[in-house]
């Protein structure tokens, strides 16, 4: 819940869709954690979508990747520095 609420702040100020599918993403992760695998499947989905049809300076390839491994597994997974394209 933390990276969504930090995230949100920044998103707030320029709107940019990749940052909101990474919101998105987190919130997906909190469904999971309060056991709502539908709302977590509907999540993932959304954030997909967003994250795939960005400009987002992160490795787009292995994070949609490990976005389906987590839909199949329905566990999740962090995002650290190595994810970001300088």
């Amino acid at each position: 819940m933390e990276a969504h609420e930090v995230l949100e702040g920044v998103w707030r100020l320029n709107r940019d869709k990749g940052l909101q599918g990474l919101i998105i993403l987190a919130a997906a992760f909190v469904k999971l954690q309060e056991n709502n695998p539908r709302a977590f499947t509907e999540l993932m989905m959304r954030a997909k979508d967003l994250i795939k049809n960005s400009n987002i300076p992160i490795n787009k390839k292995s994070l949609l990747k490990r976005i389906d491994n987590a839909l199949r597994s329905q566990k999740p997974f962090r995002i650290g520095s190595a994810d970001i394209e300088y």
